[in-house]
C-alpha cells in the first residue's frame, strides 16, 4: 500500500498530458513574469542553477545541466527562454512541477511526508550512538572480567609466576 502511495506520488505527470503545450508558461503558472528580462552571463548562470536542481525525465538520475538527452536538451533550453522572457527561478520551478509533477525535482521539498527522508536518516544515527556505546561498555567489562580471573590450569599459574619475579 505504501509502495503504491509513494509511486503515484512521485511517478511523472500522467499519460493524458501529451497535448501539453509547452510554450503556454502563463496558463501552467497562471501568472506573468514577475522578474525583468535576463541576457548573457546571467541568465546561462541562472539556467544553470536552475537545470543542475531538476532530474532529467530519461535518465532519471541525473539533473538536467549533467544529461545530454534529448529531453534534457529541450528542458534546458527551455529553461533558458523563460529566464530571458524574466520569469523568477520559483516560478520557472512551478511550470515544471506542473508539467511533471514534485518527482521532476531532485531534492524533495521538505514538506509533508517528505520531512520523512530528511530526519528518518539523523533518528537512526542518534539511535546508533547508544547502541554502539552499550556493546562497547560490554566488551570492557568482559576483558576486565577475563583479566583478573585466576589461571585455570598449571602451566599458566607458573609462567604467571616467573614473569612476576
Amino acid at each position: 500500500m505504501i509502495a503504491l502511495w509513494i509511486a503515484l506520488s512521485l511517478g511523472p505527470a500522467s499519460a493524458g498530458d501529451e497535448d501539453f503545450d509547452l510554450s503556454r508558461m502563463d496558463e501552467v503558472v497562471g501568472q506573468e513574469p514577475w522578474g525583468s528580462p535576463v541576457t548573457g552571463v546571467e541568465a546561462e548562470e541562472r539556467t544553470a542553477n536552475l537545470a543542475a536542481g531538476l532530474r532529467c525525465p530519461v535518465c532519471q538520475g541525473m539533473s538536467v545541466n549533467d544529461s545530454s538527452t534529448e529531453a534534457a536538451v529541450s528542458m534546458k533550453t527551455r529553461i533558458q527562454e523563460l529566464v530571458e522572457q524574466g520569469y523568477t527561478d520559483d516560478q520557472i520551478t512551478d511550470y515544471f512541477v506542473a508539467r511533471y509533477g514534485v518527482w521532476i525535482l531532485l531534492a524533495p521539498p521538505k514538506d509533508g511526508v517528505n520531512w520523512l527522508l530528511y530526519t528518518i536518516p539523523g533518528l537512526i544515527a542518534l539511535m546508533g550512538i547508544p547502541l554502539v556505546y552499550a556493546m562497547q561498555g560490554g566488551r570492557e567489562e568482559k576483558a576486565e572480567a577475563e583479566t583478573t580471573e585466576e589461571p585455570v590450569d598449571d602451566y599458566t599459574k607458573r609462567v604467571l609466576a616467573e614473569l612476576d619475579d
